[in-house]
C-alpha cells in the first residue's frame, strides 16, 4: 500500500501570514492609541498613576495584547522562513536576525509596560500587593 503525503500550499502560508500581519497592525494600533493614549498623561506622573489605578483592567489588556503580538511575530517569522526558504539562504539568515531583533525589542517594551503596574500597586504601608 502506498502512503500519500500532502504538503501545505505556499498560498495557505501566505494567507496565514497576511492575517497575522493584519492582527499585528490592529492590535498594535489599539494598544498604542487606545490603551496607552487613555492611561498615560504626558508630563503628569500623578495623573498617570491615578489612571493606572482606575483603569487597571485596560492596562492588563494592553499587556496581554503585547504578549499576543509577540507570539504572532514568532509565528510570522516561521511562516516567512518556510515561504522564503527556496529563494535564497543568506537572505533567510538576515530575515531571522532582523525578526529576532524585533522580538527582543518587543519583549523589552512588554516588560517595561508590566513594571509600571508593579510600581503603582503599592499599598499605603509601602508593602507590595504581591507579598
Amino acid at each position: 500500500m502506498t502512503t500519500r503525503t500532502t504538503e501545505t500550499s505556499p498560498q495557505v502560508y501566505a494567507r496565514i501570514g497576511g492575517g497575522l500581519y493584519l492582527i499585528t497592525i490592529v492590535l498594535g494600533a489599539v494598544g498604542e492609541l487606545f490603551v496607552r493614549g487613555s492611561i498615560v498623561v504626558p508630563g503628569d506622573a500623578t495623573a498617570t498613576a491615578a489612571n493606572l489605578r482606575s483603569m487597571e483592567s485596560l492596562w492588563r489588556f494592553g499587556i496581554a495584547s503585547e504578549l499576543f503580538l509577540g507570539i504572532c511575530t514568532i509565528v510570522l517569522t516561521l511562516i516567512l522562513y518556510v515561504l522564503l526558504r527556496p529563494v535564497r539562504n543568506d537572505g533567510i539568515r538576515r530575515l531571522r536576525r532582523l525578526h529576532r531583533l524585533g522580538i527582543e525589542a518587543d519583549k523589552l517594551n512588554s516588560s517595561e509596560n508590566g513594571s509600571w503596574m508593579l510600581l503603582f500597586t503599592w499599598r499605603e504601608s509601602s508593602q507590595p500587593v504581591l507579598s
